[in-house]
């Protein structure tokens, strides 16, 4: 499966090139001899810009966003589920706790056995969390956007033991990257989702 915010690469790998630019001919006839030497079949699908901020950031040369929650908003989930015990997904400079990680290959590598956890992942890691919390244990707050249309939506509702925990009236600037209300949802006794 390819993936791409740019709907005339989508087009010219459907359609198997195009007329209206040599060069993007010339770089689609290549991706199918390719795929065809390792006998994949494609299929290529668009996906908006605001699913697709990995591959964003890397192309522009930038590095991956730092999504976290503003302070005012971290102590309100404090204050009605406790202190974490740990923090997937932040940074030496958006931790609230201690204990934290910020590397994919460090958080997916061990087992995820905590009192209390909490993530803001990349929306694109958002699957994989969820697929990972099916071998862990205790409580996960996971922070996600609110999108009607994704593909793990289905997932995290299913995986609810209860409504959403929906942050209100979120303010630009209470938040760092992210652009859309979320909602808070996690596994186990307090597992919250739509």
């Amino acid at each position: 499966m390819v993936q791409s915010d740019n709907r005339t690469v989508i087009s010219y790998l459907r359609n198997q090139g195009g007329t209206r630019s040599i060069v993007l001919l010339e770089a689609t006839r290549e991706v199918l001899k390719l795929a065809d030497s390792l006998d994949v079949t494609l299929h290529a699908f668009y996906l908006p810009d605001r699913y697709n901020i990995i591959a964003d950031c890397l192309s522009c040369g930038n590095g991956l966003p730092d999504w976290h929650l503003k302070g005012n908003v971290v102590k309100k989930i404090f204050k009605k589920w406790g202190t974490l015990q740990v923090e997937f997904f932040a940074t030496s400079q958006s931790k609230f706790v201690p204990a934290y990680a910020s590397i994919e290959a460090i958080i997916f590598s061990r087992g995820w056995h905590y009192n209390l956890t909490q993530g803001f992942p990349l929306s694109p890691l958002i699957p994989r969390v969820l697929r990972y919390l099916n071998k862990s244990s205790g409580t996960f707050l996971v922070v996600v956007p609110r999108w009607e249309a994704v593909i793990w939506r289905n997932d995290l509702k299913r995986r609810a033991l209860g409504a959403p925990s929906q942050i209100r009236n979120l303010k630009v600037s209470d938040r760092s990257v992210c652009q859309s209300p979320i909602f808070t949802s996690g596994r186990s006794a307090r597992r919250l989702a739509e």
